[in-house]
């Protein structure tokens, strides 16, 4: 199999987000522990709003879109949001209670076995990929990988 250099761009970018991610999960999950941890879900999601925001006017011709543009997407495509406030809030929970990597080892598990059906089914207008061994044997790989995140180092 031949990786070009835009697929290791893309790998890269992927492993800067991911990196991201648990930086999220642990300054979010110190967060709740002063606030709470719906309390603490606000403060992602604003700072980000923000955020985004500022970008959005800086690096975009468009701006904000047409409101032709936002009401044409499928009324269900806004449950993106739903799903991350669940994530972050799950994230602030289990966080302080089995530590960072353990709790980012099940969201990946939970992340690519979700990925595995959507591809599968070809859901929310993507193409269909196909369920193969290798793809199951991955899964199956990462569930031992976060099994030994779960284990308690012994003193």
């Amino acid at each position: 199999m031949h990786i070009n250099s835009e697929i290791v761009f893309y790998m890269l970018l992927g492993i800067i987000g991911g990196a991201c991610v648990s930086l999220e999960g642990s300054l979010n999950a110190l967060l709740g522990r002063h606030v709470g941890v719906l309390q603490a879900t606000i403060a992602p999601f604003s700072v980000g709003l923000i955020v985004i925001l500022i970008m959005v006017y800086v690096f975009t011709a468009e701006k904000m879109g047409s409101l032709s543009q936002w009401t044409q997407a499928p009324w269900y495509s806004y449950f993106g949001g739903v799903a991350a406030a669940v994530f972050v809030s799950i994230i602030i929970m289990i966080v302080p209670k089995v530590g960072i990597a353990a709790a980012f080892s099940a969201i990946i598990v939970g992340q690519l076995g979700m990925s595995l059906v959507v591809d599968a089914l070809g859901l929310f207008s993507l193409s269909k990929i196909p369920i193969a061994w290798p793809r199951i044997a991955g899964l199956i790989f990462l569930i031992v990988g976060m099994r030994l995140f779960f284990m308690k180092p012994s003193a």
